[in-house]
């Protein structure tokens, strides 16, 4: 195994995006994070009121330079040429795990929480924004994504446990990734073409 890797051994520096690479990967993931948020929004989650919570822009913004942060140190760990994407799957847990440590879903002056829902509501949104990740290249060719979390029944139980997962244990940014990776394998396995 490891002589695999050392015959595709690519220097570092390849795996560096060029200048002004992240600008368009920054704006294109706030857009999946507003887009998941209104999505949820939309479908409801039980318990909670919308209209106490706000997207906080200065927090999303720090959880997106973390998501950058990761993603170019993700292509340099595992030698990713500059050119080459990142797998869906992969952007999804980094992106998660910027979510679940930065928060930026918050209530808004003045509003408490009533439930545990609305006190776990960025849990909702990670898992929003992960599985709306790993659906993009199928919604982009115009293709049935199984619809988002409270929609369908191969996810009912998934989202019962990842809840738990995202509240209650620890995790790292990896672990993550292989969560979202089981789901691009079950749901959306044409996110593993073309990619490293």
């Amino acid at each position: 195994m490891y002589k695999d890797i050392e015959k595709r051994s690519i220097e570092p520096s390849h795996c560096l995006p060029e200048e002004g690479y992240l600008d368009g990967i920054q704006v294109r993931r706030i857009a999946s994070v507003h887009h998941a948020y209104l999505q949820m929004e939309k479908e409801g989650v039980e318990g909670v009121d919308f209209a106490k919570f706000e997207l906080h822009p200065a927090v999303l913004g720090q959880c997106i330079d973390h998501y950058l942060d990761d993603y170019v140190i993700l292509k340099i760990r595992y030698r990713i040429e500059r050119e080459r994407q990142i797998q869906l799957h992969r952007v999804a847990g980094l992106l998660a795990a910027a979510l679940m440590r930065y928060r930026p879903v918050v209530l808004k002056t003045g509003c408490q929480p009533e439930s545990i829902n609305e006190v776990r509501i960025n849990e909702h949104l990670a898992m929003y924004v992960g599985i709306n990740i790993c659906s993009e290249k199928y919604a982009h060719a115009g293709r049935d994504t199984g619809g988002i979390l409270g929609s369908n029944p191969l996810l009912a139980d998934w989202i019962k446990r990842m809840k738990f997962f995202l509240e209650s244990r620890n995790y790292t940014a990896e672990s993550l990734v292989m969560i979202f990776d089981a789901i691009c394998v079950l749901l959306y396995p044409d996110n593993f073409k073309h990619q490293v």
